[in-house]
């Protein structure tokens, strides 16, 4: 099964998230019942490694983090692919490197990639027309 740990969105960051959402005319929405920050991709894993990590993970614990959610950018370079708003707060890296120390001794290997908190918002075809790519370019603009 494809997996990820993420946090849900905070409640009060979930209206304006959708009121952004509604102002971009391309590519595919996140359905709000989706949009959440992920803290580690797992790829691929078994029912046997997700239940030894949800074991795991259900005796963690951590403080509170006070998120905030700012900044517009673009996966995918030239040929972007998913727009997300990026994610801020105090103790998220930390709980980052918690949370991948806690995957890798369930015997989940993660790659060593810089951790760029953020809510995906919309995704959008590799092969975005040029119509398409003036009409984001427009939404980032604002």
């Amino acid at each position: 099964m494809r997996a990820f740990l993420a946090l849900d969105i905070p409640e009060d960051l979930l209206v304006p998230l959708t009121r952004l959402q509604a102002g971009l005319s391309v590519g595919r929405a996140v359905p709000e019942e989706n949009l959440h920050l992920t803290l580690a991709f797992l790829g691929e894993i078994s029912e046997a490694q997700a239940r030894d990590l949800a074991e795991a993970l259900s005796l963690f614990r951590h403080p509170a983090i006070d998120l905030t959610l700012s900044g517009l950018d673009l996966f995918g370079g030239k040929r972007p692919d998913v727009l997300f708003i990026g994610g801020h707060g105090d103790g998220l890296a930390h709980l980052h490197e918690k949370i991948a120390h806690m995957v890798r001794e369930a015997g989940i290997a993660l790659p060593r990639s810089r951790f760029r908190p953020h809510v995906t918002l919309a995704r959008f075809a590799k092969d975005m027309g040029t119509r398409d790519q003036a009409r984001l370019g427009e939404f980032l603009q604002l």
